[in-house]
């Protein structure tokens, strides 16, 4: 999660112990005796806060005419023939394709989402989401190859390499994402303890605004990179963000028997910086990349905002959005953009190479994030006086 849990806990008055209305018996599988309840299975209201929460969101995928209109009118900003894709305008569709509840329950997910420190947490995501889609398709190949072939040492170097750059790639968002969990800069005011940060931890709060951004920025990702392969893309950003124990996308599509990753593809796509602590001292994947041991080029936290020579932006043309259906795999994935060719670091000292000009600041669309808070006022109003009468 963003920030510490609290450390009261609710309705202590009401506590019941865990071996009430059952029994024990021996199990065999794990050789011990184990408490069975004998209450009827019932879920509890907070399981049912949990999968409010924490459940699967329903994003709709196709729109009715009404619909479009409606978004075009209100939503869509005006473009020319040789006009691009933005970041922006994936992020005004997958808005209006948001369940409202989602929304009205977090409204300052609106006001995250304008926010620079997130556009260039966005553009980190997907990233390395393409790259991650690229390399694990590339050693999904390389498995089936090694059936056949012998292993060298010249395999082993080119594993190794994309180990690396994954790595890097996952500094890249962890970098921003600390940002979030810190509340530093742009993020201070959206900090779970406040501005002064020494209020009593806000979990229900962090928990809404903090799982709605997460969701928008797969479903923001899935679009970026032309609708394929949304549950691989679902399923790592959830890894990399949560602990095992938090990640409920990982539950619900290993129960659908999704492809198991072997040994070694599990060693490449997911480095060697992955650590698990004990309960509440587990930290994420991307908390673990940011604190490993291991050599960092220092200009890489520069990225986004230090201008260095010979970058460049990648384009998508607005007919490259389309499709409409949820690709669960990688396997028929078109290639929408290139593949992502990651220079070999330098191992020369590039201080002197460190460039101090900042990239001019490119503010954020303050008139699209004023109609989308409208937006959720007028929903929010009409909820209330509906529930009135």
């Amino acid at each position: 999660m963003i920030g510490a849990y609290s450390s009261n806990y609710d309705n202590d008055e009401n506590f019941e112990s865990l071996f009430e209305d059952g029994h024990w018996e021996w199990d065999e599988n794990v050789m011990q005796l184990v408490f069975t309840s004998d209450r009827p299975r019932r879920e509890s209201s907070y399981e049912s806060t949990l999968q409010t929460t924490f459940g699967p969101v329903e994003f709709k995928d196709n729109l009715d005419l009404l619909d479009e209109l409606r978004f075009r009118k209100l939503f869509q900003r005006k473009t020319v023939e040789t006009d691009v894709v933005t970041v922006q305008d994936i992020k005004d569709l997958v808005l209006y394709t948001a369940p409202l509840k989602m929304l009205i329950s977090a409204p300052a997910t609106v006001n995250v989402l304008h926010l620079r420190a997130t556009h260039r947490f966005l553009r980190a995501l997907i990233f390395y989401c393409q790259y991650y889609l690229q390399t694990s398709d590339e050693m999904s190949k390389r498995s089936l190859e090694l059936e056949a072939k012998i292993r060298t040492h010249r395999s082993d170097e080119i594993e190794r390499i994309f180990q690396i750059n994954l790595e890097d790639l996952r500094l890249l968002v962890a970098k921003e994402y600390c940002n979030l969990i810190m509340g530093d800069g742009e993020f201070k005011k959206y900090h779970h303890m406040g501005l002064s940060k020494k209020t009593r931890s806000l979990t229900k709060k962090e928990a809404h605004l903090f799982e709605n951004v997460l969701r928008i920025a797969i479903q923001i990702t899935w679009i970026a990179l032309g609708r394929k392969a949304f549950n691989q893309i679902e399923k790592e950003v959830h890894r990399i963000f949560k602990t095992p124990i938090f990640n409920f996308a990982d539950h619900r599509l290993n129960s659908m028997n999704t492809e198991k990753l072997s040994n070694e593809e599990q060693k490449i796509l997911l480095g060697h910086c992955v650590h698990y602590g004990k309960k509440i001292k587990t930290q994420s994947p991307l908390a673990n990349e940011a604190f490993c041991s291991r050599h960092i080029d220092f200009r890489m936290f520069g990225l986004g905002i230090i201008k260095y020579n010979g970058l460049t932006s990648s384009r998508m043309s607005r007919s490259s959005a389309g499709g409409k259906q949820k690709s669960t795999t990688s396997a028929t994935m078109q290639p929408l953009y290139k593949d992502i060719v990651i220079p070999e670091p330098s191992n020369t000292d590039s201080s002197a190479e460190f460039s101090c000009e900042t990239l001019p600041t490119a503010p954020c669309d303050q008139d699209q994030q004023n109609k989308w808070l409208r937006w959720i006022k007028l929903h929010t109003n009409r909820k209330n006086k509906h529930k009135k009468h």
